[in-house]
């Protein structure tokens, strides 16, 4: 904790918590690392000594076990992450606190008077919430929508050069039909990417958050979202619809 308390007095508890969650994470990654490892050694000592092909011993009930154990690993993570956070929150004074200065420039907001007691206090011009309901989340599936349609439009055009050069009779696809897909892939990965993070800002700032971390907070679930599914749903589509490990 000391380093850390450190970087707390000098930076401020927000820069703490970012390099106790890198600590945290980098330090609970060392045990997947080493049984990641110890699997590979043991498959490739596998294909060594019984001289089998690669594909075969790299494909084993071994990877089945190490996916289980990755799942029971993240709930792990995540459950001994939020102990850890609490003990920090607690030791630096940071249970349920509201930082005043936190509060944004950007934020739009209509100025109250009680008439009574003459006080004064900020209304917001606009309802974060509903702007987030019915405006942040149907853009965004729109966005997400998008990038599963190009995925698809995607293989389905892979299916018909395979099924034009006839590939499953031992057919061939030109080289440049072949990994086209996969540049437009990669292509399409960054250009949505780019894209949609302005996009998450707009309707960010659209929701005139009043606080810092609120506004961060919703500006992190819609990109984080997004980008998940915008570079890993061509994994999902191999997985579960043209199910073509072999292409994976």
């Amino acid at each position: 904790m000391q380093p850390l308390n450190f970087i707390s007095d000098y930076y401020g508890e927000k820069y703490g918590f970012y390099f106790a969650w890198l600590v945290h994470y980098t330090g609970q990654l060392m045990l997947p690392s080493v049984i990641g490892v110890g699997i590979l050694i043991a498959q490739v000592v596998f294909m060594i000594k019984d001289e089998i092909p690669a594909g075969e011993a790299f494909n084993t009930t071994l990877n089945i076990w190490y996916a289980i154990f990755l799942t029971f690993w993240m709930t792990w993570l995540v459950e001994s992450w939020k102990r850890k956070e609490s003990m920090i929150a607690h030791k630096w004074l940071m249970r349920d606190f509201a930082d005043s200065t936190t509060e944004r420039e950007q934020f739009e907001y209509a100025l109250d008077v009680d008439v009574s007691t003459k006080k004064k206090w900020m209304s917001s011009v606009k309802d974060s919430y509903l702007q987030s309901i019915f405006v942040g989340i149907p853009v965004s599936l729109f966005f997400i929508a998008l990038v599963v349609l190009v995925q698809v439009i995607q293989r389905l055009w892979k299916i018909s050069n395979d099924e034009k050069y006839d590939v499953a009779n031992g057919g061939s696809i030109p080289m440049y039909l072949k990994y086209l897909p996969s540049v437009f892939n990669g292509i399409g990965i960054g250009l949505f990417g780019a894209i949609y993070k302005k996009v998450a800002i707009y309707l960010a700032d659209k929701e005139n958050h009043r606080q810092g971390p609120d506004y961060e907070d919703s500006l992190i679930n819609k990109i984080y979202t997004f980008q998940f599914i915008n570079a890993y749903i061509s994994n999902y589509i191999y997985a579960f619809w043209l199910r073509d490990f072999a292409a994976t």
